[in-house]
């Protein structure tokens, strides 16, 4: 038989239990005996695994808002490459039209050497017979005459196809350079909060579309006023597109744009330089950026150092 203290004999657990009730500090001894170290830091540990959890969840839904936000940056590479090649197919069966109009013109000019040498042939043949016949000789001289007039007019009418085709060509690229103007002009509107931060946009100013033309006369007030030159409203009021709207803090402000199908250093410079003048004239912050298809990485770092932004519009 087992005591506590000399006091109380220990035979049962029941025992145990009456002699801590008798001798409470007896509770804290047996707790130091049957607790080890781990057992007491359990806690802390619970704690520590507590924060380490939350950790974990915050990083499994930081990788679950990346990879929405990658499935969605990859439907926009589709849908992007898809119009891209859909752009690519029109621009080679245009190609072949070309290369088709090339061949049928390669055609008639063969045509007309050929005609050329057969006049030449008849030519000869002719000086041959001026010996026989005199009377012949004039008459084919007056033929030949004919025949040379001919030859110049079918050169002048060659040479007034040649510049009515040369005329057509600058008229189609002008057209399609102001078609894409109009897409941007168009387009762009919806996407300025994204790119330029600027709430409630709408057009201020389009060089290809009508009833939207505010900056030549905002420009001329300015003028009247003397805070830009004659020569600073000539250059500005020839800018591409301005979109007109607010900031976040409820300022009014401008974006001055300059388009491009593929953008050079050219538009860079005109871009920031119009919207300058454009930004003293208005007394608000301008905007400057530019819009095309592509651009060289060069030109791109260009924009960055000179505080012009870029965007690149497929459609």
């Amino acid at each position: 038989m087992t005591t506590i203290a000399a006091r109380t004999p220990i035979a049962t657990f029941q025992d145990i239990l009456d002699a801590m009730a008798q001798q409470p500090e007896l509770k804290t001894e047996l707790r130091r005996h049957l607790q080890d170290e781990d057992f007491h830091n359990l806690p802390q540990t619970v704690a520590k695994l507590a924060d380490s959890l939350q950790d974990l969840i915050a990083i499994v839904r930081d990788i679950s808002l990346r990879q929405e936000q990658t499935e969605t940056d990859i439907v926009d590479l589709k849908a992007g490459q898809a119009r891209l090649e859909s752009g690519q197919a029109r621009l080679e069966a245009g190609q072949a039209q070309h290369s088709a109009d090339i061949a049928d013109l390669k055609a008639v000019q063969a045509q007309h050497s050929a005609d050329i040498a057969d006049l030449k042939a008849g030519q000869a043949r002719l000086e041959a017979g001026q010996v026989r016949l005199e009377i012949g000789q004039v008459r084919l001289e007056a033929g030949q005459a004919q025949h040379s007039a001919e030859i110049i007019d079918l050169k002048a009418v060659q040479a007034e196809l040649i510049a009515k085709q040369t005329s057509m060509q600058g008229q189609l690229n002008r057209l399609a350079g102001t078609d894409y103007e109009r897409k941007i002009a168009r387009n762009l509107r919806r996407r300025a909060y994204r790119h330029f931060g600027i709430n409630d946009a709408e057009l201020t100013h389009s060089v290809t579309l009508p009833n939207s033309n505010r900056i030549p006369d905002l420009l001329d007030a300015a003028y009247a006023q003397g805070v830009i030159t004659d020569d600073e409203v000539e250059q500005a009021q020839v800018i591409d597109i301005v979109i007109g709207g607010v900031t976040d803090a409820n300022l009014p402000a401008y974006v001055a744009i300059e388009a491009s199908v593929t953008v050079g250093y050219s538009d860079i410079s005109r871009a920031r330089e119009r919207a300058a003048i454009i930004s003293r004239a208005a007394g608000v912050p301008v905007i400057a950026g530019v819009v095309g298809t592509e651009i060289p990485a060069a030109v791109r770092q260009n924009a960055a150092d000179n505080g012009v932004t870029v965007v690149i519009m497929l459609d």
